[in-house]
């Protein structure tokens, strides 16, 4: 049995490599079990879940309209990204700040300046957890 890791992309790698061994993964990446692969287990909701989710809160509760998306420019965030852009559109939402950035990115102002310029009411911040604690 493997616990982790809990990138995504690392985890793709340890499911191709390890074939028939259980794994528990942490991972958010929709993609990661819906291969269905039956030695996956995961422990949390994947982004298919929880994005729909974010994305009604974000219309109904804060009564937004304009959002930006600073992601980390990887399985983790592309896939988070791009399932919150269609649920985004379908409740009235416009992206108008869609901010890649990178792994190991420890400068955000360019970032943030596009941010605030872009008139966004919120931000959906979703870099890696090493990223983050620099946000």
């Amino acid at each position: 049995m493997l616990l982790g890791p809990i990138y995504s992309g690392s985890i793709k790698i340890n499911m191709a490599r390890a074939a028939k061994t259980a794994q528990i993964i942490v991972g958010d990446a929709a993609d990661l079990t819906q291969a269905g692969n039956p030695y996956v287990f995961r422990t949390n909701v994947s982004q298919t879940t929880a994005m729909p989710k974010l994305v009604k809160l974000v219309a109904t509760s804060l009564k937004v309209r304009k959002i930006a998306i600073p992601w980390v420019n990887n399985d983790f965030g592309k896939g988070g990204r791009d399932i919150f852009i269609k649920p985004a559109k379908l409740r009235g939402l416009e992206i108008v700040a869609d901010a890649p950035t990178e792994q190991g990115q420890n400068d955000f102002a360019s970032d943030v300046v596009k941010i605030v310029r872009s008139g966004a009411g919120a931000a959906l911040i979703y870099p890696n957890a090493d990223e983050a604690s620099v946000t």
